[in-house]
This record gives C-alpha cells, structure tokens and sequence, in this order.
C-alpha cells in the first residue's frame, strides 16, 4: 500500500495506481475505500477499461449487480471493436444475470 500512496504523492493523475491500489484495498475487504480508489481512477480517465471492468468485479462480489452491470456495459461501449473483451464482458454479464434471476 505504502508503495501506491507513494506514487500517488509523485502523481496523483495517473489511473494505474489507483487502479491497483482499489484491488488491494478490495482483497483486504475494504470495500467503500476500493470502490474510491476505482472512482477516482475514472475520474482521471473515463475511458479506462480496466478501471470499469475491475469496479464492476468489485460490485458484483458485494452482490450489486445492476451496478456492476452497469460498469460491465461501459467497458463494452468504450471497447466494442475487441472481440476478445467484448466476449469475455458479455460472459460476465451474462453470469451476473443469471445469479440474479
């Protein structure tokens, strides 16, 4: 952790860190701190995939599907050319609403 806030502190304008930090906090269950991190991180860039699809993952662990749908679905908007993303995203879309019905 210490070693993201330090690349924070340098520069807090890039995406990755607070990406990686949000999947930290996320695997020490810290949740509503992860779901910042992720926020922040598409703050700075709202066209970050990998920043949606892991705060979508996130979401759908906490059982918030319709969000983590949501996420899912910008993920697909912003890279709908990559057949290999768009796949493996409807999949996970997929799963989520089968869990909820």
């Amino acid at each position: 952790m210490k070693c993201f806030d330090a690349a924070l502190k340098i520069n807090s304008q890039v995406v990755l860190p607070w990406v990686n930090k949000g999947i930290v906090l996320q695997n020490l269950q810290k949740y509503k701190q992860a779901i910042k991190c992720f926020d922040r991180a598409l703050k700075i860039d709202p066209k970050n995939i990998e920043a949606w699809v892991t705060k979508g993952n996130l979401l759908k662990e906490l059982d918030m599907g319709d969000e983590a749908s949501k996420c899912y679905d910008r993920a697909l908007e912003i890279d709908s050319a990559t057949k290999s993303n768009r796949k493996a995203l409807r999949r996970k879309v997929r799963k989520q609403k089968c869990k909820k019905d």
